[in-house]
């Protein structure tokens, strides 16, 4: 699209001039032909100079600069200006040493007809690279798979120095397999540590996800920094969720619902006890009688017992024979031995 809208200029720019001869001709004929000539040459030098010599960027871009040789020459930053390659020996950009900003950005950079051409351009705002981790064994030996996701941006000026020419042919196009690459790596390295109950997530409690994500962009942060890798934050990586074998994470799952059961009862015997320790031994003594009796009145339903017979502690011995099964004399209040 860019291509046919330059080319459409050129036609415009053609015709105009064509135009402007024919007039100029009419109006002074051989002179006014000349003059027109030369205005037209003049303009065109100048605008072939400014078209050639001067690159405008916008504040999302990076230019990618190479010499007629194909050597590369530096980045175009519109906070930096030219961004030089550097000596293997010098020491990389971080947050610690990075060097002032321009205090006005420019959008013009310019650059050496002649010898220098822009081959490129590399964007400022975040990069995507995805892809899913097949097959990666844990620490047991047991095979998962993992689809991930990251969010990244590129600063040239943290590239580490000697590299510069190398990235600057790479990373305008592949920056994102480049990161999926080493993602891949890292993703291996993680998870050949892990257990398959620490890679476990359960419905309730995602922090397996959570911590596997957290390590994965302290490994990329450390592992891509040579290539300007910058802007991870904790939202920008999404890893899951992880498929297991189908045995193994039935076998968790059931081994999860013990544990969940386990911890309910565990939490209940507690409360029990919370609730007991406030009681004094007399309050436990009446509770248990309550509890004797209720025990005795639902054996009994069909039973209507009497006043003068609760009374009498030998009928209630009797009654309490009977209902718990203790073989009795069958002898009432009232009945000699």
């Amino acid at each position: 699209m860019e291509r046919k809208h330059k080319v459409g200029i050129i036609v415009l720019a053609i015709l105009g001039g064509l135009i402007f001869l024919a007039m100029a001709y009419a109006a002074a004929e051989v002179t006014g032909l000349i003059i027109a000539g030369l205005i037209l040459f003049v303009i065109f030098m100048l605008t072939s100079y400014f078209l050639t010599n001067f690159v405008i960027l916008n504040e999302m871009e990076v230019g990618v600069v190479f010499d007629r040789f194909n050597n590369f020459v530096c980045f175009l930053d519109n906070d930096y200006g030219r961004i030089l390659p550097r000596a293997p020996t010098e020491k990389a950009y971080d947050d610690s040493n990075m060097p002032p900003k321009r205090t006005k950005p420019t959008h013009q950079h310019h650059i050496n007809a002649a010898t220098e051409v822009l081959k490129g351009k590399l964007k400022k705002g975040s990069f995507e690279a995805s892809g899913v981790s097949k097959d990666i064994r844990t620490r047991e030996g047991i095979q998962v798979t993992i689809p991930w996701s990251v969010s990244f941006r590129i600063e040239v000026l943290r590239i580490h120095p000697g590299i510069e020419h190398k990235l600057a042919r790479a990373l305008p196009e592949h920056a994102s397999k480049m990161v999926a690459a080493r993602i891949m790596q890292v993703m291996q390295h993680i998870v050949g540590q892990k257990s398959i109950q620490e890679l476990y997530a359960t419905p309730d409690d995602q922090g397996a996800v959570k911590k596997l994500e957290d390590e994965l962009r302290e490994q990329l942060l450390i592992r891509a920094k040579a290539i300007g890798i910058t802007g991870i934050t904790p939202n920008d990586v999404r890893v899951g969720p992880v498929e297991l074998p189908r045995s193994i994470e039935a076998t968790l799952r059931v081994a999860y619902q013990r544990e969940l059961n386990t911890e309910t009862l565990a939490k209940s015997l507690n409360a029990l006890r919370e609730v007991l320790a406030a009681f004094t031994p007399d309050d436990i003594a009446r509770l248990t009688e309550l509890e004797r009796l209720r025990i005795i009145d639902e054996k009994t339903k069909s039973l209507i017992l009497t006043e003068p017979f609760m009374r009498g502690p030998r009928n209630m011995r009797y009654l309490e024979d009977e209902v718990m099964g203790k073989p009795g004399n069958g002898k009432g209040e009232g009945e000699e031995d």
